[in-house]
């Protein structure tokens, strides 16, 4: 349509200049071809509001497309740092249930020892009473047996003698 408005005006001019100045006709291809640029500026015009629209439309749509971009980027963003905080709250409960299963384990060997050591004194105080009681039932018997053996009162073999005095020393 361009095409054909610029071939129009360009046709009218070209009949212009073949004319007479001032004539009916002049004025009559004056005016038709001052219509005719008009309507070539309105058409220019027009196709400048068109692409100032279109300029809009694709502005909004970039400046849509870009606040989108920015909303899933903070949204990803969110969620990368919801599951490293979730990985983290992982962690530290694994950690928790290592340590409390190190602890398990620490109490454990603990009341094992705990056990071993009161088997071991008792072992120890029995093993002391029975000492005791084995040293005093053995002497109690050397005595009764050198007394026995001496019925006259007094000591006279020198085991006897020794025996006695080891358990009568002054000391």
């Amino acid at each position: 349509m361009r095409t054909l408005l610029t071939e129009e005006i360009q046709a009218e001019l070209e009949s212009v200049k073949s004319m007479e100045l001032g004539t009916k006709e002049y004025e009559v291809v004056i005016k038709g071809l001052s219509t005719l640029i008009d309507k070539a500026i309105e058409l220019d015009k027009f196709d400048a509001d068109c692409r100032k629209l279109d300029m809009q439309a694709r502005k909004e749509e970039l400046e849509k497309e870009q606040k989108e971009n920015e909303r899933e980027d903070r949204l990803d963003i969110e969620a990368k740092k919801l599951a490293q905080a979730e990985t983290d709250r992982q962690d530290r409960l694994n950690l928790q249930s290592k340590q409390l299963e190190l602890q398990q384990e620490q109490f454990e060997l603990q009341m094992v020892q705990h056990n071993e050591n009161k088997k071991n004194n008792a072992l120890q105080i029995l093993v002391a009473i029975g000492t005791t009681l084995l040293t005093v039932g053995l002497t109690v018997w050397g005595t009764n047996t050198t007394l026995n053996f001496e019925k006259e009162g007094t000591v006279t073999t020198s085991a006897g003698r020794g025996f006695i005095a080891k358990l009568f020393s002054k000391r």
